[in-house]
């Protein structure tokens, strides 16, 4: 837990929005991580869970508590989940890919978990935290399609351990190099959202997918008629809804 002084000064116009104090401060690095820490009632001023539209005076800012969770993402809780539900997806001393890699959540979780190195591909720049940049057991594939991902990279590296939460693009084309390349007995852990899966008809005009589980059963018609050698272990829901309110998935993999 973190405590400390009084944001700076305010506009004339009147206090700005907790999560702009919070940055402001010094107190957390970006309004959405803010906003995030925020919405998960991780923000307390004498106990009471503050809401972002409450205004903080500075002679209060010195008793509000940041119970800040370890990881540089939300997406990080995904595969916290994934790794209790699926047991057999062993991490310790592996050498793993994390597609998608973006902020660096999953990386960061791998790592945690025991994992020997991480490649941490992603289509972006600069995305990746220093906390993972800076880690020298991380490999950092900034700028790189996972379609153009080369399967010498992966046999050079031994990985042998595969997760995935990747945005507008279906999984089915983000993955399969990586799918095809990987050795036997190697396993993914991906996170598939309905969105980027169902089509522009399976969507409702808000963006939700009208129906999240066909994108489970389209994602498992492809791994049988593509990648008949990987078999599916485990499905279940993801512990926390997308951004944009589709209810996501996870999907345990095994190569035969």
């Amino acid at each position: 837990m973190t405590a400390g002084g009084p944001p700076p000064d305010r506009p004339r116009t009147g206090k700005p929005r907790l999560d702009a104090q919070l940055v402001a401060a010094g107190r957390v690095a970006s309004r959405s991580r803010a906003a995030d820490l925020i919405k998960r009632g991780l923000v307390t001023l004498d106990g009471r869970r503050l809401k972002a539209s409450d205004r903080i005076d500075s002679r209060d800012f010195s008793r509000l508590v940041i119970d800040d969770y370890p990881w540089v993402s939300r997406a990080a809780l995904k595969l916290v989940e994934g790794l209790r539900q699926c047991p057999s997806f062993s991490v310790p001393d592996q050498v793993c890919i994390d597609v998608g890699a973006s902020t660096g959540g999953f990386s960061q979780v791998l790592l945690d978990a025991g994992a020997r190195r991480v490649i941490a591909l992603d289509v972006s720049h600069g995305q990746l935290h220093p906390r993972l940049s800076g880690d020298r057991r991380v490999l950092n594939l900034k700028g790189l399609n996972a379609r153009d991902l080369e399967p010498a990279l992966l046999a050079r590296e031994g990985v042998t351990r595969l997760v995935s939460d990747v945005s507008f693009i279906s999984v089915t084309k983000a993955l399969d190099p990586a799918l095809r390349a990987l050795p036997a007995k190697a396993q993914a852990l991906i996170l598939i959202k309905p969105q980027f899966e169902v089509g522009r008809d399976g969507l409702q005009k808000d963006g939700i997918a009208r129906d999240p589980a066909a994108a489970l059963d389209f994602v498992t018609a492809w791994l049988q008629d593509q990648h008949a050698d990987w078999r599916i272990l485990w499905t279940g829901h993801s512990p926390i809804v997308g951004g944009d309110g589709n209810r996501e998935f996870l999907m345990h993999l095994e190569r035969t």
